[in-house]
């Protein structure tokens, strides 16, 4: 290891940039198996009574007219219910998508670190 050429420089240096990235994509592999494994609590929804009543009013008679259509309260709770499913619904799908991008990102990195330091060791 004592001659140093451009050639191993680069080969060790491209070895040491590839690992690095390994090292980061296993890490955010393993935080989207934990947040997959592990869910995190739902935070408490932001909506309050009567801004989901006249979204809720909306979406069904498709007017915010309070006056001349109703909902009931329990109605409104099962609408508050179902954002929060449909939240994290969104969220489990961001997660696992997440969680194949770095899968693939892992897939081609090792194979492309693999190499360059096959080859840096075979230049010693």
């Amino acid at each position: 290891m004592h001659n140093w050429t451009v050639k191993k420089v680069y080969y060790y240096a491209v070895s040491l940039i590839l690992l690095i990235m390994i090292l980061v994509i296993v890490g955010n592999l393993i935080y989207s198996v934990v947040q997959v494994a592990v869910r995190p609590p739902q935070p408490t929804p932001t909506w309050n009574y009567e801004d989901a009543a006249r979204q809720l009013m909306f979406e069904k008679y498709g007017k915010y007219d309070m006056e001349n259509a109703t909902v009931t309260p329990d109605e409104v709770a099962a609408w508050i219910e179902r954002k929060r499913q449909e939240s994290r619904k969104t969220e489990t799908y961001y997660t696992m998508q997440n969680l194949l991008r770095n899968l693939l990102y892992l897939a081609v990195v090792v194979p492309i670190y693999w190499y360059h330091w096959k080859v840096a060791r075979t230049l010693e």
